[in-house]
């Protein structure tokens, strides 16, 4: 499809240029038609301004519609041998820009056809006149006009080449195209699936320790009003994070057919520095830092800032190289958390195995918060991931270290 309207672009665009070609065909004729205009015959005349039409128009559409013109060119070569088969005309010229074009731009059987239609009428014109008049002019004459047409041929063979070798490179580049949206579709569909499994752990476990709450403050409440009145805040407060949660991952559809995921609370961002001890511990050089006042954040926002932290990592120690710094950054502000991990090494140059979904999915479980994610190399060379997520009700609830 592509390369079908790429074609047809060009033809168009070059419309002007073969009008003015077929301007000068036209031009050529008229003069011939006017030198020799004494001794035609009326008949003669009628066929010259015919064919001189004949050869102009097609030229028009040359290369817009290749095949049509070089059809028309072979219908109007025949009638002009036989209304004229002693002698060249000036106006033969338009059969080399027609043998140019359809070389270059229409099928093979027609370009085939031309080049016998030109080679053909030169010589059924020439070799009747080498018998009549055998002279070094005339063999000279036969022999220039098929180089002439074989050259004309050969330098649009290589044209030919050129424009399938173009078109050869816009197919693959479309067809990598198609793969690569279809891959970050499908790459897309299973985070959103992974993030739905995360979910889905989060909310079982609070409903679990929200059950749990309740059949603890039913009892409480025969002896301990307070303690009741306590329990049921706890579960007021867990039960609103949760429904937060919900609300923002509302359009997440888990697998249908994936009913073994863990019932398990997931990691949260207060689990960041053992991660970062286990990074630490295989040998890489890290540091964390913690800016700002901590706030209580929802499970689920937690949870995805860990997910971020872990994937990052796992790029920087995947693509940065042997000895590549890490630097992890929690930045606690007013109503909103932002995790930068920082690192010197080569990811940004080191090559792309095409497998990996990383970016997407962190950019995934960002937005899935109503955070943003920005990824990529630095300008003194290593990589960066920056993710900033609000945090619902930050200036209302108080910050617990």
């Amino acid at each position: 499809m592509v390369i079908l309207m790429e074609t047809k672009a060009r033809g168009r665009r070059l419309l002007p240029l073969d009008g003015l070609w077929a301007f000068l065909v036209a031009l050529v004729g008229i003069i011939s038609f006017s030198l020799s205009y004494g001794t035609l015959t009326v008949n003669e005349r009628v066929m010259f301004f015919l064919i001189t039409v004949g050869y102009t128009l097609p030229t028009v559409i040359r290369r817009l519609h290749p095949n049509v013109s070089a059809t028309v060119l072979i219908v109007v070569g025949v009638l002009r041998y036989f209304a004229f088969p002693s002698e060249f005309l000036p106006i033969d010229i338009a059969l080399l820009l027609t043998i140019y074009a359809v070389v270059v731009y229409g099928i093979s059987a027609m370009a085939v056809a031309t080049i016998s239609t030109a080679l053909a009428g030169g010589i059924f014109i020439m070799v009747p006149l080498m018998i009549s008049t055998p002279t070094r002019e005339n063999l000279l004459g036969m022999l220039l006009l098929i180089l002439l047409v074989f050259a004309v041929a050969a330098f649009a063979l290589a044209r030919r080449a050129l424009r399938l070798q173009k078109e050869q490179f816009l197919r693959e580049q479309e067809q990598r195209s198609r793969q690569i949206a279809a891959h970050e579709h499908a790459a897309s569909i299973r985070e959103r699936s992974h993030i739905a499994r995360d979910m889905h752990d989060i909310v079982a476990h609070t409903l679990a320790v929200i059950v749990a709450q309740a059949d603890g403050g039913r009892y409480a409440g025969r002896k301990d009003p307070d303690k009741a009145i306590e329990t049921l805040e706890r579960i007021a407060e867990m039960t609103r994070a949760a429904l937060g949660d919900i609300r923002q991952i509302v359009s997440v559809l888990r697998e249908p057919d994936d009913l073994d995921a863990p019932l398990t609370p997931q990691p949260v961002a207060q689990n960041l520095t053992e991660l970062i001890e286990q990074v630490r511990l295989a040998g890489y050089p890290i540091s964390f830092a913690e800016v700002g006042q901590r706030l209580p954040l929802p499970a689920g926002t937690g949870n995805a800032l860990y997910r971020i932290c872990q994937e990052a990592l796992t790029n920087s120690m995947k693509h940065g190289g042997e000895h590549v710094s890490i630097a992890v950054t929690l930045e606690w502000r007013a109503r909103t958390v932002i995790l930068s991990i920082v690192d010197d090494g080569r990811g940004a140059s080191a090559p792309d195995d095409g497998h990996g979904n990383g970016i997407i999915g962190m950019t995934e479980r960002a937005t899935a918060f109503g955070g943003t994610l920005e990824a990529g190399p630095r300008s003194g060379g290593g990589f960066r991931v920056n993710v900033v997520i609000p945090v619902r009700g930050a200036g209302e609830r108080s910050a617990q270290l």
